[in-house]
């Protein structure tokens, strides 16, 4: 599948300035910030799997059948959480991403500090419960310096927010406002390392 360069690049800094322009005056400025910054995100790492996944195949969906845009069945990151995660970290590299991530040790620590917070979780048992052993198994994960760990509690959170699994609240101001800090702190090696791999995939 081609993705073309220049807008790639134009439509991952449009959604960031978007971001970026978001006033705090308007209602849940965090969400908003939050929310324009995983567009780039997303944009990056769909395009980042349609190169890397050489085994990926197109599938036909009622979609597709129907005028829309055929899907895609990955074999080495089939779920998005493994695009959003695992396949960041081997674009970027383990030590190049951790080295991106040196100046968001306070933002990590807000991301983490935000579970266990009233009604904020990121697991959970069959009964509907918080599954607290594994919310801080990922937290300590994370808080060692495990990029993927804190990609999964970002992606996890943009679940949560997404699929409205858990209630808006202001509650939430910290760990979106930590997870869209630490996101801008990947994006350009992130971005820089894309296009990397789209210009050795068009040689």
């Amino acid at each position: 599948m081609e993705t073309d360069l220049d807008s790639l690049n134009h439509f991952v800094h449009r959604w960031l300035d978007k971001a970026g322009d978001v006033s705090d005056s308007t209602d849940f400025p965090f969400v908003d910030r939050f929310v324009f910054t995983y567009i780039s995100f997303n944009a990056l790492y769909t395009a980042a799997a349609n190169v890397l996944d050489g085994a990926a195949t197109t599938i036909s969906t009622w979609s597709f059948r129907n005028g829309g845009p055929p899907k895609r069945r990955f074999k080495k990151y089939p779920s998005e959480q493994k695009r959003a995660t695992a396949l960041v970290v081997d674009v970027i590299g383990r030590r190049r991403s951790a080295e991106s991530l040196v100046t968001c040790k306070d933002a990590i620590e807000d991301l983490c500090d935000g579970f266990g917070i009233g009604r904020l979780y990121l697991h959970e048992l069959e009964n509907g419960e918080p599954d607290t052993a594994k919310d801080n198994e990922l937290i300590t994960l994370a808080r060692s310096g495990d990029t993927e760990s804190v990609l999964k509690i970002v992606y996890l959170l943009r679940c949560n927010l997404f699929h409205g699994a858990k209630a808006l609240s202001g509650i939430q101001d910290v760990p979106l406002t930590a997870a869209t800090t630490i996101l801008r702190a990947l994006i350009p090696s992130f971005l820089d390392g894309v296009e990397c791999r789209l210009r050795s995939s068009e040689l």
